[in-house]
């Protein structure tokens, strides 16, 4: 959905993909910081520092921005968040008490992910992570949601076969990212 809004809305602009290495939510974090005004920042980076793909999404931005002839200088960006409608906003502090998720990658450590943790793939597991760190609050598609899982808990056989399918089904995320890395280092033309 992102992406069909982006190319609507931006229709004579080139995309351009990054390396996943580059989506690193620490090293986003420490780049607005660095480069933004300092009055505002404060009051940004409390919003946003758990929020993980805001963060990485920053980074990786600045890492295609540095390898370009665009650099920005210390403190000179103005930097605005704000939230999407129908999601939850879940402050750093907050997903850190009640333990929505561990402080790091483990999902075995004592947090709801743990709990929750069954998916097959390494996109379910981020989906999931997702899914807990910024929640729902569309009544419709919550219901639509729960509807689904009760289908799923009503059809075992069905709920089987879909678990036994996706546990040798590929990170398509990772295997996409390859191909488009490997698409643009190569002079293949369509």
């Amino acid at each position: 959905k992102l992406e069909q809004i982006l190319k609507e809305n931006l229709k004579t602009s080139t995309f351009v993909s990054v390396s996943r290495s580059a989506f690193n939510d620490a090293e986003g974090l420490k780049a607005i910081e660095r480069l933004g005004v300092p009055d505002v920042t404060d009051s940004v980076t409390t919003l946003i520092a758990g929020k993980y793909y805001c963060l990485a999404a920053f980074a990786a931005i600045q890492s295609y921005l540095e390898n370009t002839a665009l650099k920005w200088g210390p403190s000179q960006v103005r930097f605005r968040y704000e939230a999407i409608d129908g999601i939850m906003m879940i402050d750093g502090s907050s997903c850190k008490s009640l333990g929505i998720v561990s402080g790091s990658r483990d999902s075995s450590s004592y947090s709801l992910m743990g709990v929750m943790n069954f998916t097959q793939t390494g996109m379910g597991e981020r989906l999931l992570r997702m899914n807990l760190l910024q929640p729902l609050t569309d009544l419709s598609i919550l219901t639509n949601r729960l509807d689904s899982v009760a289908e799923f808990i009503d059809q075992k056989d069905v709920q089987h076969g879909i678990r036994e399918a996706l546990k040798n089904f590929p990170d398509l995320d990772n295997v996409l990212g390859s191909l488009v890395k490997l698409r643009n280092s190569s002079n293949i033309k369509e």
